[in-house]
């Protein structure tokens, strides 16, 4: 895609998708911000098909 775009604009650019151009920006900021979502996407993700009785018993 990038090669493609490249020749027919003539200049070089940079191609990506939508999903890796949020993810390298969230990377720039902070590696942490990224791993503090995928905690609390888990987290919610066991609340709802575990419950929150049995996950605070597991915390």
């Amino acid at each position: 895609m990038t090669e493609r775009i490249q020749d027919k604009l003539g200049i070089p650019v940079e191609a990506t998708t939508f999903h890796k151009l949020g993810l390298d920006i969230i990377k720039m900021q902070t590696d942490s911000a990224l791993k503090l979502q995928m905690k609390m996407c888990l987290i919610g993700f066991l609340c709802r098909h575990v419950g929150t009785t049995m996950l605070k018993k597991i915390i």
